[in-house]
């Protein structure tokens, strides 16, 4: 991303804005729905360990379903998948409105109807975030890439100052209203745009194929590793202050619900400036840098609070809390997307949304079982200093921007069409093992080992279940490469993965070959022994 006016680009399609009207919509709904529970459950219960379980009950339905929603989400049509969800969302939303006017909310209801909400957003949010792609032409897809994390992490302040706004003037009715109101927006949004996203030619996957070969992505792509560590970090230290805000707010400042809202508006302010900021700040520093000053910044944040400042240097502290916090959590959030092809985006940005939620569930509850002995300020004081920790650690391990090609390559592993032979495409019985063998110059032995590694991790991710290099005893310069995949179909899937990528890393190969030996490349399927 070269200039500010860039960042902006995709906005100008229609497309576009209908799916970052309603994806923005969509996570908004997520906040709203997790702060204004927390807030209502402050009000039902005086035990801060309730008010933090909220926030665990909101993310819970992400952990166990965000994976196979994100699996979902690549072999399914994603614009009809995210329209069935949201019927049953406005559903869910209106037997909410109709428990909170019958005055029904206790505790347990409400942690109940924060689960129900909370499975519905789990089951869409990897499709919403995968969508964006699909909108713009390929010379757009950075900038709609940061657009969409923008618009997730904007929601993330946008929401909780929504959720204070409108419970304070509407109560409990008014907030799963705008639960309601949410979902419709979104359903109208799904109606104004169609998808232009490049389609496999190939048999999508079954669903637990899809899930292993998510996570076997993830699992062999470097690139993606340093991102959601980061991640796990930053939100879990950062979730204290999320958490801990609506019992600061009551028990330290003695603030209504009105006020509480105040102070939301304070992050809602800051993460607008950060949205406005975010294009010079790329601009002037580099992405590790960025991180470990977001990272500083709301530590420091979160010592304010702990400190119990007064309010007014509060609700300062509170906006440039959201700004640090927006844009650190967007440049997270495109980094990983960044390492992403189309064929598993939804599933790994499942993946992220785990670790995301992960981080956030299981940081509030532990700031949350921290306040018993350590009071509210002590535990906010904790979290702080983890924060300048990770502050540190972030100098130690910095967050690299993605240098990876994934368009598809123009040419496969065998430089055109598969050579299907006698077999037909959709084989799908027999496992299938790949041999390629290879002549290596002698004094080229260590710099063609190095290469072939990260060919190894270019097969798995892109399907291989089991991957080995061997070299032949008799000859020493010839080396064997095999690799096995589930079956035929599976190797063409295998083939129609390969990003630019993915080749020139073969390619590679080919410059630490004896001249006049091209590579062969052999297959053999599993053959099935007659029983005894």
């Amino acid at each position: 991303m070269t200039d500010t006016a860039s960042t902006w680009a995709p906005l100008k399609r229609p497309p576009f804005r209908a799916v970052f009207f309603g994806v923005l919509c969509m996570h908004t709904a997520t906040w709203v729905n997790q702060v204004g529970a927390a807030t209502l459950m402050s009000e039902l219960s005086p035990l801060p360990l309730m008010t933090a379980l909220v926030q665990t009950a909101a993310s819970l339905p992400v952990v166990v379903l965000g994976l196979p929603a994100g699996a979902i989400a690549d072999l399914v049509d994603r614009r009809i998948w995210m329209r069935t969800i949201q019927f049953g969302m406005l559903a869910a939303a209106l037997v909410a409105f109709i428990v909170a006017m019958l005055g029904g909310l206790t505790p347990a209801v409400l942690l109940m109807l924060t689960v129900l909400v909370g499975i519905g957003l789990a089951l869409q949010a990897p499709a919403a975030q995968a969508v964006y792609g699909e909108v713009v032409p390929r010379e757009e897809l950075a900038e709609a890439l940061a657009l969409g994390s923008m618009s997730f992490n904007l929601s993330r302040i946008v929401g909780p100052a929504l959720a204070g706004a409108v419970l304070g003037v509407a109560g409990a009715m008014g907030l799963y209203a705008t639960l309601a109101l949410c979902s419709a927006l979104v359903l109208v949004s799904l109606t104004r745009w169609r998808s232009n996203a490049e389609r496999s030619h190939v048999a999508p996957e079954r669903l637990w194929s899809a899930l292993r070969g998510g996570m076997r992505y993830v699992r062999h792509s470097p690139d993606c590793h340093r991102p959601l560590l980061h991640t796990l970090v930053y939100m879990g230290c950062g979730s204290a202050a999320w958490a801990l805000l609506p019992v600061l707010a009551r028990d330290v400042y003695g603030l209504g619900t009105q006020g509480y809202g105040l102070m939301l508006g304070g992050f809602g302010l800051g993460g607008l400036v950060g949205v406005i900021v975010m294009g010079r700040v790329r601009q002037r520093l580099a992405l590790p840098r960025i991180m470990v000053a977001s990272t500083a910044i709301f530590a420091v944040v979160s010592a304010v609070l702990a400190l119990a400042a007064p309010l007014a240097l509060t609700l300062v502290a509170l906006v440039i809390g959201g700004a640090a916090w927006m844009i650190g959590a967007t440049l997270m959030y495109t980094a990983l997307q960044d390492t992403l092809p189309g064929w598993v985006r939804a599933r790994g940005l499942s993946i992220y949304n785990l670790v995301y939620f992960t981080a956030m569930a299981g940081g509030a509850a532990l700031w949350g079982v921290l306040t018993a002995p350590a009071g509210t300020r002590g535990a906010l004081g904790i979290a702080a200093a983890c924060m300048g920790v990770a502050a540190i650690g972030f100098v130690r391990w910095p967050l690299q921007p993605s240098t990876a090609v994934l368009s598809r390559a123009e040419a496969s592993l065998y430089g055109g069409e598969t050579p299907l032979g006698g077999m037909q495409p959709d084989s799908d019985a027999s496992p299938l093992m790949v041999q390629i063998s290879y002549r290596v110059r002698p004094e080229c032995t260590d710099d063609f080992l190095r290469a072939a590694r990260e060919v190894g991790s270019s097969c798995r991710r892109n399907g291989a279940v089991f991957w080995r290099l061997f070299r032949e005893i008799d000859e020493p310069n010839l080396y064997v490469e095999r690799y096995m995949l589930d079956s035929w179909l599976d190797h063409t899937r295998h083939l129609d993965r390969t990003t630019a990528t993915d080749r020139d890393l073969r390619e590679r190969l080919a410059q630490f070959l004896v001249p006049g030996f091209e590579p062969a490349v052999r297959h053999q399927l599993v053959e099935d022994l007659p029983k005894g």
